[in-house]
């Protein structure tokens, strides 16, 4: 093709596109050469298009004309110039330029109707169109009848125009339809984008060529009755998963709240949707609330407080998202409990289950123990270690290095005290290695002689509570060290 002169071009109008055939109609076309397959000439140089197709024109710009004649061939069908595509019908189809950046291209063919349409008359007015390979789709394109010939898309007002999505399909054929009540006398029908650069959009998910060139085949204009329909898409539901919205119209053009066009609608979340349904040149619009019941969520804590005997404890779990059992059988919401062991619930809403248990420990204090007899600490020595035992369980290992002071300061003073605590002493099995103590200061030991002094330790004992360690105060204790 050659590049046509700089247009200004503009139009507003409202375009339905629809991916399913209507069924067949035995009324008139009153489209001629309708899907191109009458020649004068086997297409052999391009843009020599208007004339070669019978009675179509280019009315702006030149559009190609493709016909299987030619094969092989730039202007062959299936395998051209600008990609691969097998006709809708027949042999034949006719492409054009949507949109050029920059350049301000459009390209607009034309063809003069077999009878002028009638005054409130319904008419079905459609096409099929298909991008071709290494484009990118735009988001307009449509369809302008008159009772002229129009030779510029400038200030025109097409009455059939799309306000779906990108036109992006380089695989299938989309029918692009529509309806509309004839005013009486257009005989002209004109096919192309008819919006201005800054107005027309390319396809950002399109990593082609940043023109737009489409296929067309099939035109039709067809005087439609009116045919009146209920659309009632019900509700409010409920469903699991997912649910299919069906209009139950068995033909029309459909625009639903997303922007699809299928005549049902597949919804995965829950929402408000609605649609539109058109034929016969009669609308309806109505709307469903859909609640989707997805996998249920039941969380119980990772993280308990601290329980002791003669404690409870209420877990509570949200009564409004399905029904609940315990490892009990019980199906309270909020479920108290008094003792140590595995506590487990599942959630059913209905379309699914979920469950989680936790691990619960009531603690006890323990029998009182102590750390022996007392005994000398020598000038020199750097620390103290006792060995915690008690009824067969080793509790760790007590450093005096590993004692927060409190009160004096850390320098021991002959005949003073000192209160330490001991944090986090982890209950191991005997035999287990020695857990490290944490939070510890050392305690120095002076270097001028001392005599007899004691040290009261708050000891701490950690266990195993759920999915976390809680410590437990037991009870004081003191050693009673002297110096030679």
């Amino acid at each position: 093709m050659s590049f046509p002169s700089r247009h200004t071009m503009r139009c507003i109008g409202i375009l339905w596109i629809w991916a399913m055939l209507l069924p067949v109609t035995h009324a008139q076309n009153l489209v001629p050469n309708h899907s191109f397959e009458t020649y004068l000439n086997c297409p052999y140089v391009i843009n020599d298009f208007p004339f070669t197709a019978s009675q179509w024109v280019s009315a702006v710009g030149t559009a190609d004309y493709f016909n299987a004649c030619m094969s092989p061939g730039y202007l062959s069908v299936p395998d051209n110039s600008h990609g691969w595509q097998a006709a809708h019908s027949g042999d034949a189809y006719v492409g054009l330029y949507g949109f050029v950046p920059t350049f301000y291209t459009r390209e607009c063919i034309q063809v003069q109707l077999t009878s002028p349409m009638v005054a409130d008359q319904c008419y079905t007015v459609g096409f099929y169109v298909s991008l071709a390979d290494a484009h990118c789709g735009i988001n307009h394109f449509g369809a302008f009848l008159s009772t002229n010939a129009p030779t510029s898309a400038m200030g025109i007002t097409p009455q059939v125009e799309w306000q779906g999505t990108f036109l992006s399909d380089t695989m299938n054929w989309v029918h692009v339809l529509g309806f509309f009540v004839a005013t009486g006398g257009e005989q002209y029908i004109t096919i192309g984008n008819f919006y201005e650069d800054l107005e027309t959009q390319l396809d950002p998910n399109c990593l082609g060529l940043q023109h737009a060139y489409y296929y067309v085949d099939d035109v039709e204009v067809v005087a439609t009755p009116v045919e009146p329909f209920d659309l009632d898409l019900g509700g409010p539901v409920t469903a699991c998963d997912s649910f299919v919205i069906d209009p139950g119209v068995g033909n029309g053009v459909f625009l639903w709240s997303d922007g699809s066009i299928e005549p049902t609608l597949t919804v995965y979340t829950s929402g408000t949707y609605s649609v539109t349904v058109s034929y016969g040149c009669e609308t309806h619009e109505d709307e469903i609330d859909v609640t989707i019941l997805n996998i249920p969520v039941v969380d119980l804590p990772d993280i308990l407080p601290l329980l002791c005997a003669g404690d409870t404890y209420t877990f509570s779990v949200d009564p409004g998202i399905g029904f609940y059992t315990w490892q009990d059988g019980s199906h309270d919401t909020d479920y108290t409990i008094t003792g140590s062991g595995m506590y487990a619930v599942t959630l059913d809403n209905g379309c699914n289950l979920s469950s989680d248990f936790v691990d619960v420990v009531f603690l006890s204090p323990p029998d009182p123990f102590s750390f022996g007899p007392d005994f000398n600490l020598c000038q020199g020595m750097k620390f103290l270690s006792c060995l915690i035992h008690q009824q067969g369980i080793f509790y760790g290992r007590i450093n005096l290095q590993d004692l927060n002071i409190r009160s004096p300061p850390q320098v021991l003073m002959p005949s003073r005290s000192a209160i330490a605590v001991v944090k986090y002493l982890m209950k191991l099995k005997s035999g287990s290695s020695i857990h490290p103590m944490r939070n510890s200061e050392l305690i120095r030991i002076p270097s001028a002689p001392v005599k007899r002094f004691s040290l009261s330790f708050h000891l701490m004992k950690a266990t195993s509570f759920g999915k976390t360690e809680a410590p437990i105060p037991i009870f004081p204790f003191s050693i009673q060290a002297s110096m030679p």
